[in-house]
């Protein structure tokens, strides 16, 4: 997420955080009421910033009731990433991928021709060329993410690859506005709505957070990572 994501996080946070319902903006108001339809003027809010491992963002308290946010915020978000190995095991523990699955999304996310990464500097392809030159192998690939959407949007978007506390709703917006949806419907909204552009899970594109076509130390390490990105 971008500074602006984690700096708009902080600012809903520190504007919930001990407050009265009564003295919040109109807007958070309208957040916290979406949350607890029975708040009181009088009720106090509790609010607390979440860490990076978790598919929660915020944690909101009312009354001794939990809410877990995810919040979202301009174009391109991010939504989740992991290493392709940590992937793999789950979808073959899971959603019972076979080997040529596996392979092809392995191959993907590398773009050196391997399953591991191993293969030559000179052998990585863009995302672009990959589709181009082997659009069977991702014919493949979404097939098998059209069959698992929801399954997958859950692991992307609610759980995360740890579990721990899950989003159960997500916020789209700032301070000033915003609009809060349960989890499930922006799941159901996302599987129903795809991307045009293959492969993508709903609609969140699939693509390798970094394969650092021409090599060099920097980017090295980002390599071997998928990424999930919602782009508006």
């Amino acid at each position: 997420m971008s500074k602006d994501g984690f700096d708009n996080e902080t600012l809903i946070v520190e504007a919930l955080n001990e407050q009265r319902f009564s003295d919040l903006t109109s807007n958070m108001q309208k957040l916290i009421t979406s949350l607890y339809p029975t708040i009181q003027e009088d009720d106090t809010i509790k609010a607390e910033k979440l860490g990076t491992v978790f598919k929660s963002d915020i944690e909101v308290v009312i009354k001794n009731n939990i809410f877990y946010i995810s919040v979202k915020k301009g174009s391109g978000n991010s939504v989740h990433q992991e290493p392709i190995s940590e992937f793999i095991s789950y979808i073959k523990t899971k959603l019972s991928a076979d080997y040529l699955i596996c392979q092809e999304i392995e191959n993907f996310i590398w773009g050196d021709g391997t399953p591991d990464g191993s293969g030559q500097v000179s052998d990585r392809l863009s995302a672009r060329e990959i589709k181009k030159l082997h659009p069977k192998r991702i014919a493949t690939m979404q097939e098998f993410f059209d069959i698992n959407c929801t399954v997958l949007l859950k692991r992307f978007l609610e759980t995360g690859s740890t579990g721990h506390k899950p989003a159960e709703f997500v916020y789209y917006g700032d301070l000033e506005n915003g609009h809060l949806v349960p989890i499930q419907k922006a799941i159901d909204f996302l599987c129903k709505n795809p991307l045009k552009n293959n492969p993508h899970v709903g609609g969140l594109s699939f693509q390798a957070w970094n394969r650092n076509i021409n090599g060099g130390d920097k980017s090295e390490n980002k390599r071997g990572q998928i990424q999930l990105k919602w782009g508006n």
